[in-house]
């Protein structure tokens, strides 16, 4: 048997295996569990993507609305040239200005969206430093429990806080 064979052969009983499987589907599709399981998986997707258009909505309009809170979320020197880069972040509503090179990643373009639509000019009004960005998330999600536990407080408040919490880590 030569090699053109051996891959006719081949061809053919894997054309045999996915015609039986396509039988085994379709006959499965006609089973009214299977009817609902189906239907379900479109609801679901359906709702999944409104879900994600309203949450982007949601996400751009919390930006807009928010009267920001930014730390410096990174901080980059340049031994060579003598300078230092800061980055910031907002601990209200998650805005930060290395979410500029991570524009490829889906949870984040309402915030790179935002950022590229408004005029922002960040400063460090919480007198806030952090390290890194993964440092700023901590003391983000640190800012969004405070603030949960501590209805009443106001933002002067929660960034004492946030303080005492960073003086205690020392």
């Amino acid at each position: 048997m030569n090699e053109l064979e051996k891959q006719e052969e081949l061809l053919d009983k894997m054309n045999k295996a996915k015609n039986k499987i396509q039988n085994r589907i379709t006959t499965l599709k006609k089973d009214s569990n299977v009817k609902r399981y189906l239907k379900l998986e479109n609801d679901l997707e359906e709702i999944n993507q409104d879900y994600d258009d309203l949450k982007y909505q949601y996400t751009l309009k919390k930006c807009e609305c928010c009267n920001h809170l930014f730390a410096v979320s990174g901080i980059e020197e340049d031994y060579y040239e003598g300078r230092t880069y800061y980055e910031y972040g907002c601990l209200k509503c998650g805005i930060d200005t290395h979410l500029y090179e991570l524009s490829d990643i889906d949870g984040f373009k309402p915030y790179i969206e935002y950022m590229k639509n408004n005029h922002l000019t960040p400063k460090n009004n919480t007198g806030l430093y952090y390290k890194n960005f993964n440092e700023f998330l901590d003391a983000r999600e640190l800012y969004l429990e405070l603030k949960e536990k501590n209805k009443a407080a106001s933002d002067k408040e929660i960034i004492k806080m946030l303080k005492m919490n960073k003086e205690k880590k020392r």
